[in-house]
């Protein structure tokens, strides 16, 4: 028959078929199947929302928020680690400066903060960003934050306690001026401190520190009028060979003879 060889053609395609495909599923066999997770879908930078606690978020990179504000409402703030929006889960990096700033923000001024809780969270707080929250007593929960700026909780004069301050090295200028009810700064390594600004402390009348030759054995700047007012210093002041001289007024009015 003139068809023999197309029909051999034809008897022979399954039997190359019928291998490939035991080739391939022996092939399975030794390679399993990898499943690709989908790339988690975040929002456009500089989205705003606010959590179901009424604390108000920016976003401000890939996975990454602010912390704003909050709702007038709101009296026991608390930051967390991290926070969900639209399903997709955020890490809190930052408090914006001048967030709570009951003086300078608009949207801040009927605030009444009476705590703040950080939740052990490595954030980085903003200028000014608690400054005169008149009605704020306690901080909790900072024992990851590593600096305190430029007057962050300047003139909170019902602030007692800060406690936790184990990872601090750094309190930069007005951090803690007119905080007169502050007594003491819980956790805080005087030791490991290498920065204090200038009237970081000044006329918080109440705060006790006894200073002893090790107190700011790593210190390598401090501004004028630091610990000005501060009547419950006391001890001697020793500093390192680095600092020259005592600045103008850094030790003003304290117990210190």
């Amino acid at each position: 028959r003139s068809l023999v060889g197309s029909e051999m053609c034809i008897r022979d395609r399954p039997t190359a078929i019928s291998i490939t495909m035991k080739a391939a599923e022996e092939g399975a066999e030794d390679k399993p199947v990898v499943q690709e997770t989908p790339a988690t879908s975040y929002a456009v930078k500089g989205t705003t929302f606010t959590s179901d606690t009424g604390v108000r978020y920016k976003i401000t990179g890939t996975g990454e928020v602010e912390v704003t504000g909050c709702e007038d409402s709101v009296t026991q703030l608390v930051s967390p680690q991290t926070v969900f929006y639209e399903d997709v889960e955020y890490t809190v990096v930052s408090i914006a400066d001048q967030a709570f700033d009951v003086l300078q923000n608009q949207s801040a001024k009927n605030l009444h903060l009476t705590s703040v809780d950080f939740s052990g969270a490595s954030v980085e707080i903003g200028k000014n960003a608690f400054c005169y929250c008149k009605d704020l007593t306690e901080v909790i929960g900072a024992d990851n934050i590593t600096k305190i700026p430029y007057g962050a909780f300047s003139s909170c004069d019902k602030l007692e306690r800060i406690s936790k301050l184990s990872s601090l090295t750094d309190i930069d200028t007005f951090a803690f001026m007119y905080c007169v009810s502050l007594e003491e700064l819980d956790g805080l390594e005087w030791q490991s401190m290498t920065h204090i600004g200038q009237q970081a402390f000044a006329n918080d009348t109440i705060l006790k520190l006894e200073l002893t030759e090790n107190t700011f054995k790593n210190l390598t700047s401090i501004g004028r009028g630091a610990f000005s007012g501060c009547s419950g210093v006391t001890g001697k002041v020793v500093l390192p060979e680095c600092i020259t001289e005592i600045p103008e007024s850094a030790f003003s009015g304290t117990g210190i003879t």
